[in-house]
């Protein structure tokens, strides 16, 4: 059962990286654990503790009930997406020396088809709330703030890609306010077919 009282939104801070790894897993549960292997909730802790890049607590929303850490999302803005990819891949190399050859080939095709931005676009890069406390509107209150936070950076548009197979997710999405807008190109890699479309909303001050 979860934890009950009043949910409270707050940014990550770098002793949330346990929580922040496992609900990335669980924002995609076969995506990631085929790109960084069976250590993906490893690597996520590890780059999460980090500043400077797209994976980092700076960019981490976090939704506490009762004390516990019950759903985070992960966005940020055209800007940092191109200034932090570099810093991205050299601490994926620090964490992942040894297998950054073949990491680097299927971080280039991810990144080629995955989070691409045009000026003036906020990305949603994850979001996902405990299995524990879903049902409780904590995922709408953290995509109400993640539009917020992308006026307050002076986006029109927030974007998203979601694994077409998703339809939870989508059906939150579109409830929400968020088109479909593109197909992207099927990654694959180990052994398995990625497909995801690309989600967006155009977010107007007072309206977010």
């Amino acid at each position: 059962m979860g934890s009950t009282g009043e949910a409270a939104l707050r940014r990550a801070r770098p002793e949330d990286a346990g929580d922040f790894a496992r609900l990335m897993v669980e924002s995609s549960p076969r995506f990631f654990p085929a790109l960084f292997g069976i250590d993906a909730s490893a690597v996520m802790r590890e780059l999460f503790r980090y500043r400077g890049h797209v994976l980092s607590h700076e960019h981490t929303l976090v939704v506490e009930v009762g004390g516990r850490v019950a759903g985070m999302a992960l966005a940020y803005d055209f800007r940092h997406r191109t200034l932090r990819e570099l810093r991205t891949g050299l601490l994926l190399v620090r964490c992942l020396p040894l297998r950054m050859v073949r990491l680097a080939a299927l971080l280039v095709r991810a990144q080629c088809t995955l989070g691409r931005l045009q000026r003036d676009e906020y990305y949603l890069s994850n979001i996902a709330v405990h299995p524990d406390f879903r049902g409780r509107g904590l995922g709408t209150r953290l995509l109400r703030e993640v539009e917020s936070s992308a006026l307050r950076a002076g986006c029109r548009r927030v974007v998203l890609d979601a694994e077409s197979d998703n339809e939870r997710a989508i059906r939150l999405y579109s409830r929400l306010g968020y088109s479909v807008v593109a197909r992207l190109p099927v990654l694959r890699f180990a052994g398995r077919s990625f497909e995801f479309v690309r989600m967006a909303k155009e977010v107007v001050r007072g309206r977010a």
